[in-house]
């Protein structure tokens, strides 16, 4: 058994050196969209599992293109990263280089972080009353045409005494104090 693990070993070193090599030729050292990143370029595929990937998925939602965070560079990551393309003017492909990058940078600096929590709850009360309750992961986000928001979960209170969920719908809730529900 040992002596297979001694072959093995050096075969999947082999096997696997032209793929690191490959990936360390194409960093790119630009402005990261979000602290910590080496936004080395990345793409649906082999190596495509790492914290650069989760960043990205973090930024994308943000920015209005959200996909599911799980660090792995799947069909809905490329998908969503497509769709900014498109409506960005780059070359649609999939594959987050240093223009999508530096694309995804500037969407994210148009995200109003003065707007709280506090007044996204004033505008939902203005809208639906009292009686109501708001929950949210309380981040704002930006939509695609650069205005923040947050989407706000509402619920019912009294539905809530009366044993249910309470649910209304889901809200985005934005800056200028418009309040739209989700389609």
């Amino acid at each position: 058994m040992k002596k297979k693990w001694l072959a093995v070993v050096p075969a999947i070193a082999l096997f696997s050196a032209p793929f690191a090599a490959s990936a360390e030729a194409h960093p790119t050292n630009i402005k990261a969209p979000t602290e910590n990143t080496t936004n080395t370029v990345l793409y649906e595929g082999i190596l495509s599992h790492s914290k650069e990937v989760q960043t990205l998925q973090v930024t994308l939602t943000r920015v209005g293109y959200p996909t599911v965070v799980s660090g792995e560079f799947e069909a809905g990551t490329k998908q969503a990263v497509e769709v900014f393309q498109a409506s960005h003017g780059l070359k649609v492909n999939g594959i987050v280089n240093e223009e999508t990058w530096n694309m995804l940078a500037q969407d994210e600096a148009t995200i109003d972080y003065s707007f709280t929590k506090e007044q996204a709850i004033s505008y939902a009360k203005a809208e639906f009353g009292e009686g109501f309750v708001f929950s949210s992961d309380w981040k704002p986000k930006g939509d695609q045409n650069g205005q923040t928001y947050y989407r706000v979960h509402v619920a019912s209170q009294e539905f809530i005494d009366e044993g249910g969920t309470g649910t209304v719908g889901f809200y985005y809730v934005y800056n200028d104090g418009r309040v739209i529900e989700e389609q």
